[in-house]
């Protein structure tokens, strides 16, 4: 990976963490299917829009060309976004597992990675539209 998306990445992970806010364990999955979340450029794509409450693990899938991330955010009754736990450096063509607990309620699943192009310009995968909200119980 280069040096740019390493850094993008690594801000992404340090803001959630900074927050106090990781509630994933990458790695561990749980006893029931994994949900496949595929992302690419520029979209964000769980496989269920509704979801059940308790320890869910999210299989973030990679099929674009750029390396990509995901992060759990609730969404508050105000429609603020507090992060609950994120996965990083997903490079293309690969997948890794995010497993988080999360109560019924709005969710959105991300990918908040910035990146420099060689010409300057900035490559902001949120706002490029690589985010989408699922709903958890009866939310």
């Amino acid at each position: 990976m280069d040096r740019r998306r390493y850094l993008a990445t690594v801000g992404t992970l340090a803001t959630v963490a900074a927050a106090g806010c990781i509630g994933g364990r990458d790695g561990v999955g749980s006893t029931d299917a994994p949900v496949t979340v595929t992302l690419d450029e520029w979209r964000v794509v769980p496989e269920a829009e509704t979801l059940p409450p308790g320890e869910l693990t999210f299989h973030a899938e990679n099929e674009g060309e750029d390396h990509h991330e995901l992060v759990v955010r609730q969404r508050a009754e105000t429609g603020a976004l507090e992060a609950v736990a994120a996965v990083g450096d997903i490079s293309p063509g690969t997948y890794k597992p995010l497993t988080v607990t999360v109560a019924p309620g709005r969710y959105e699943l991300a990918c908040l990675m910035r990146e420099t192009e060689p010409d300057g310009e900035t490559e902001d995968h949120y706002r490029l539209g690589m985010h989408t909200t699922v709903t958890v119980g009866d939310g």
